[in-house]
């Protein structure tokens, strides 16, 4: 039986590092707290004293001993957790927080006809005081963009019950041609730029830039590039967007799969590990960049942060097509997978076993035993449909290469600590700080709590 031990130590390159496994807390450390780990804290203090006599003194062993029980009385590792606290992550409901609808310029009166019903259908399944956010994703340029807005916005002010939730209305534009053409980027390519809670105000900024300047209106609008790659390498279009002053920017690691089945998944985590690797760089360089989800799974290291459900297909975000059917993402859509309903014909299930229902850690049973669940957050089912044939079950080979991957960017994230980078989703924050010391052995921890 695989058991899962609850601390996960692992050695990069000379380097050792810990984690635990039902948190996102990890640090660095020493070889002998790593020796340590290895037995703790299963077994007992003698035991490990006896264990470890061979290699250390007894003086030492107690030292890391009390270091690792006093990290374990504070709560950074090993925290107890109520039953009913498990409880109750185990059976917290998951409310419908977006509406994603793709809108084809031969299709305008069709969406028209298919949004009021989207929205009857699903406010209902938003909790109250729940964020929400409307996507209308653009496969091409549209020239009646403007009114298809002023559309939803009467429609959402006069019609629909939106008191008791903060909507916000993101527009995601496909890249056009000519900026492919500038940035020498196939046009094979999906990307998209995303501006974020858009306004009446917004378009008529939007009206007043050259379409020459792209990078301008991305940043001044805080808008960001969508990059779902198709083919390897990735990094040199990260690059091209960089060097076109392009600073925030989403990867979406999952596309490859559904958009080029036949991406071989071992270079691309080889990839995903290298692109790892040169974000820290550029941040340790002071260069201002935001490059998701890397910065998100920096930041949940950062803040203590777990992720329940990496994928929010079904239960979190319907994404509609211009005819009304409903899929779990725009991923789903492309692979034709699991579609959930059809607006105009029938009611859209918002439970379901074996389905993009039963997503997320807490019930997928390859994460049971998986110490890197709690950042992971189980994967995206349209990819483990790809590799393995379902959704709910993830691929062995995935699942390898997302724990070394994972490992790669805690590895970084404790590059980043040791520079004293400060980490902030916001490009503008992203500054120098005084340097706070190399979490490089234990105790640098422990004493560290008594020197200010």
């Amino acid at each position: 039986m695989n058991t899962l031990r609850p601390i996960h130590i692992f050695e990069r390159n000379g380097k050792y590092f810990a984690v635990d496994v039902h948190n996102t807390f990890c640090f660095e450390c020493d070889e002998i707290t790593y020796d340590a780990l290895q037995y703790y804290p299963e077994n007992t203090q003698n035991k490990i004293l006896r264990i470890l006599s061979h290699k250390y003194s007894k003086t030492e062993l107690l030292e890391v001993w009390s270091e690792l029980e006093w990290l374990r009385t504070i709560g950074s590792i090993l925290k107890h957790q109520k039953i009913e606290t498990w409880a109750n992550l185990l059976t917290q409901n998951i409310g419908l927080n977006t509406l994603s609808f793709l809108i084809k310029k031969d299709q305008l009166a069709q969406f028209q006809k298919i949004m009021p019903l989207a929205l009857l259908r699903a406010l209902p399944q938003v909790p109250t005081q729940q964020k929400f956010k409307i996507n209308l994703l653009l496969a091409e340029k549209i020239d009646t963009l403007k009114g298809c807005y002023e559309l939803l916005s009467e429609l959402l002010s006069s019609t629909l019950p939106l008191n008791d939730k903060s909507l916000t209305i993101n527009l995601h534009l496909s890249i056009p041609n000519h900026i492919c053409e500038t940035l020498k980027i196939g046009r094979d390519e999906k990307i998209f730029f995303i501006f974020e809670n858009v306004s009446l105000e917004f378009f008529q900024r939007f009206d007043a830039y050259d379409e020459n300047e792209f990078s301008k209106l991305l940043n001044e609008q805080r808008g960001k590039v969508l990059f779902l790659p198709t083919f390897l390498p990735f990094i040199p279009t990260i690059e091209k967007f960089w060097n076109n002053g392009i600073k925030r920017v989403i990867l979406d690691p999952s596309a490859p799969f559904i958009l080029n089945p036949e991406i071989n998944i071992a270079n691309f985590f080889q990839e995903l590990t290298d692109l790892t690797i040169l974000y820290t760089q550029q941040l340790e360089k002071r260069n201002r960049y935001l490059l998701e989800p890397i910065m998100e799974y920096f930041l949940n290291i950062q803040h203590g942060n777990s992720v329940r459900r990496r994928d929010p297909a079904g239960a979190e975000e319907w994404f509609i097509t211009p005819d009304g059917d409903v899929y779990g993402g725009y991923l789903y859509y492309k692979n034709n997978l699991c579609k959930l309903g059809n607006i105009q014909s029938s009611d859209i299930p918002i439970t379901g076993a074996e389905s993009v229902y039963s997503l997320g850690i807490n019930t997928t049973p390859a994460c049971t035993h998986c110490w890197a669940k709690n950042l992971c957050g189980g994967g995206h089912g349209a990819v483990h449909y790809q590799l393995g044939g379902k959704i709910t079950e993830p691929h062995t080979n995935w699942c390898n290469l997302q724990r070394k991957w994972i490992e790669e960017i805690i590895v970084q994230y404790q590059e980043l600590n040791n520079a004293g980078i400060s980490l902030s989703p916001e490009v503008q924050t992203n500054i120098e700080m005084p340097h706070p010391g190399k979490l490089t052995v234990l105790k640098h921890i422990f004493q560290g709590l008594f020197k200010e």
